[in-house]
């Protein structure tokens, strides 16, 4: 049983959870890394790369150096919006869920860096829409670390354990764990979602209304 605690901000991921990018991401990782002579097997991109910094995937799972995943990160995100401007619309029901939050403070927490992210915010509507936008432009370390998420919770003024966090990949979940905050996993990308303190379909699930009116969300 998950003890209910009194929310006071609301910290969305990006990728997945905003918007189903993630076949685009995975296709974009596949393009680049084929131009660079490297393979990437059908698993690693879930066990490794999905949710966390570009660079760190770079160096930590195929050795690169600093400036090697600075490069390759750049080709990615280039390939990135070459399949994806024009192409990405919000999740359903994410536009009206975020109208019934109105008041209460919003976050972005990316492993996106901060063009990429503000570019996609902006592709979708969604940059009014929130308080605070924290990228991997703004964090020494990486989800799962909770740096990510300690640092949305400050720029909101909002202590970490009053902050609910709505993720879609294991290391994000981690981290909003790591940070001390409630996680609400959806399954936009993969059904299982080990963590996570409550998970749900998406932002039309009926579940969804229920589980914050017991955690007395202000406004909605």
């Amino acid at each position: 049983m998950v003890m209910e605690r009194h929310v006071e901000a609301v910290i969305f991921d990006l990728d997945g959870t905003l918007v189903d990018t993630e076949p685009l991401h995975k296709r974009a990782w596949e393009i680049a890394l084929a131009e660079l002579g490297l393979e990437m097997p059908e698993a690693d991109y879930t066990l490794h790369i999905s949710g966390r910094p570009g660079r760190d995937s770079c160096r930590d799972h195929f050795g690169m150096s600093l400036e090697e995943a600075v490069a390759t990160t750049e080709l990615i995100t280039l390939r990135y919006w070459e399949l994806a401007a024009g192409n990405v619309e919000p999740l359903p029901g994410l536009t009206a869920f975020l109208d019934r939050l109105v008041g209460v403070p919003k976050a972005v927490a990316t492993s996106a860096v901060r063009a990429s992210a503000l570019r996609m915010l902006d592709e979708l509507g969604l940059i009014a829409a929130f308080d605070a936008v924290v990228t991997a432009d703004d964090i020494t370390h990486g989800k799962p670390h909770p740096e990510i998420y300690l640092t949305a919770a400050a720029k909101l003024v909002v202590a970490p354990e009053r902050c609910l966090v709505f993720e879609d990949a294991p290391a994000g979940i981690a981290a909003a764990r790591a940070a001390g905050m409630t996680c609400v996993g959806i399954t936009t990308t993969r059904r299982i979602l080990e963590g996570a303190h409550h998970v749900i379909d998406g932002y039309e699930d009926e579940r969804l209304v229920e589980l914050l009116t017991r955690m007395h969300v202000p406004d909605l």
